[in-house]
This record gives structure tokens, sequence and C-alpha cells, in this order.
């Protein structure tokens, strides 16, 4: 009776070792997806670092363009109002021009009726 119950305790025994291995072996496979994964989270952890960067400096020189294109545009309005201004400025001289012209025109037309005038006298 001792030696069946002592048999059936070595049985139970080297069935425990054996579940107790098996939990080891587990354990350890899962230890070793747990580094895995450990791992896969301080790689991708160093990308996103990386990732964040980049984007912070894509939105600063993207801040910066706009701000280079603002004052781009502001130049080229200052530039195109000044153009408008010339432009008109020269409008003016040329009808100026044109008004004096058109008076001496007159004027040579008289002069020259005098002077058809004259020579048939």
């Amino acid at each position: 009776m001792y030696g069946t119950k002592a048999d059936d305790l070595r049985s139970q025994i080297n069935r425990l070792k054996d579940a107790l291995t098996d939990k080891v072996g587990e354990l350890t496979i899962v230890t070793d997806k747990l580094n895995t994964t450990l791992q896969k989270l301080s790689f991708l952890e160093g990308d996103n670092y990386g990732l964040v960067k980049t984007i912070k400096d894509l939105e600063k020189k993207l801040a910066d363009d706009r701000d280079y294109f603002a004052r781009e545009m502001n130049k080229k309005d200052s530039e195109n109002e000044d153009l408008r201004a010339d432009k008109a400025k020269l409008i003016q001289e040329y009808q100026d021009l044109w008004d004096t012209k058109v008076v001496l025109d007159n004027e040579i037309a008289t002069y020259h009726m005098l002077l058809e005038g004259e020579e048939r006298r």
C-alpha cells in the first residue's frame, strides 16, 4: 500500500515536473517574444522620434517659406504700384507733349497760311 502510494506520488511528481518544464518552456517563449516586441518598440520609437523631428523641420520650413513668399509678394506689389505711378506720370507727360504738338501744328499752319497769303499779294 505504501509502495503504491509512493509510486502514485512519484508519478504525480513526474507529471508536475513535466508540467513545470512545459511552463518554463512557455515562459521562455513568452519572454523571447516580449524581448523581441520590446526591441521592435524601441526601434519604432526611434523611427517615430526621427519622423516627428522631420515633421517639425518641415513645418518650420513651410512657415519660413510662407513668410518669404509674403515678403516677396509685398515687394512685388510695391514695385507694381511704383510702375503704375511711373506709367501714369509718363502718360501725363505724353499727353502734355501731344497737346503742345497740336498747338505748335496749329501755329505752323497759321503761319503757313499767313506766308501763303503774303506771297500771293
